[in-house]
C-alpha cells in the first residue's frame, strides 16, 4: 500500500490508517473549515464539589454528564448516581459555564459493548450549562450553534460510515478533541439541509449526509449505512 494510503496527504496531524479496504473517503472539510471549535467540559467534578447539587436546587444549572447522553439524545435530568445540578454563585463556577446555546456534545469514552466509538447528542436548553470533562463540546467561539447545523453534525458523527472512519485510525475507546478535528465533516449547508429533511425522510439518517463523502462511482447503497 503506497504512503498515501495510510497517511493522507491533506491530514495535518498525519495519523496513520488501517482501512478494512481501500478507502472511499477524502479528508472532507473540517471543523476548523467549519469555523468550529471542539473543547473538553470544563467541570472536573472532584475539583468542584461544593457545587454539585440536585437540578432542582435554588441556583443551580443543568450539568451534563456522559451518562447523560442515551440513544443520540440527551436525558437530563437522570437518575444516574452523578450530580445533575451545578450551582452558579461565583467567579469560579461562572467560568465553568457555556452560555446558552445549542451545542454537540461527544463522549470522550465509549464502553467496548457500544456498537461505535463516537457518540453524540445535541443539547438545547434553557440558560446556562455546565458540561462535565468526560466530554467534547463542539462550538462556535464559546457560543452556541445554528439548530439545523448541530442536529445535521450529530448525526453524522453518530452514522456508521463516521465509525468505520474513525475506526481507522484509533484502536481504542478513547475519542480526543483532537480526532475530532481531524475527521472529516459535511459542509455546512449539507448537514443543515439534512436536519430539515429529516422531518419528512423515512431514513434516520438522510442520505445526502453520506453523499456529500462518497467519492464519484460509489451509492449510497455501496455503503454501510446503518445509524
Amino acid at each position: 500500500m503506497p504512503y498515501d494510503g495510510v497517511v493522507h496527504p491533506g491530514d495535518r496531524y498525519h495519523f496513520i490508517r488501517f482501512p478494512k479496504a481501500q478507502s472511499t473517503w477524502g479528508t472532507g472539510t473540517t471543523l476548523a473549515d467549519l469555523g468550529l471549535r471542539v473543547s473538553t467540559g470544563k467541570v472536573v467534578d472532584f475539583r468542584a464539589r461544593d457545587y454539585l447539587t440536585t437540578a432542582d436546587a435554588d441556583g443551580a444549572v443543568p450539568l451534563i454528564y456522559p451518562g447523560n447522553l442515551r440513544g443520540g439524545e440527551i436525558e437530563w435530568p437522570r437518575e444516574i448516581k452523578k450530580a445533575q445540578g451545578f450551582l452558579a454563585q461565583d467567579t469560579f463556577s461562572h467560568k465553568q459555564l457555556l452560555p446558552e446555546g445549542i451545542y454537540v456534545l461527544i463522549k470522550r469514552f465509549s464502553a467496548k459493548e457500544e456498537r461505535r466509538r463516537v457518540v453524540a447528542a445535541v443539547w438545547d436548553g434553557h440558560g446556562p450549562v455546565a458540561v462535565e470533562n468526560h466530554l467534547n463540546v463542539i462550538h462556535r467561539n464559546g457560543a452556541g450553534l445554528d439548530r439545523d447545523l448541530a442536529v445535521g453534525l450529530s448525526l453524522w458523527l453518530n452514522s456508521t460510515p463516521l465509525d468505520a472512519l474513525f475506526r481507522e485510525f484509533s484502536g481504542h475507546t478513547q475519542v480526543n478533541a483532537t480526532d475530532l478535528r481531524t475527521l472529516p465533516f459535511p459542509d455546512e449547508a449539507t448537514p443543515k439541509g439534512c436536519h430539515s429533511a429529516c422531518a419528512t425522510a423515512s431514513h434516520p439518517l438522510p442520505l445526502c449526509l453520506l453523499r456529500a463523502f462518497l467519492t464519484r462511482g460509489d451509492t449510497p447503497e455501496q455503503q454501510s449505512f446503518n445509524p
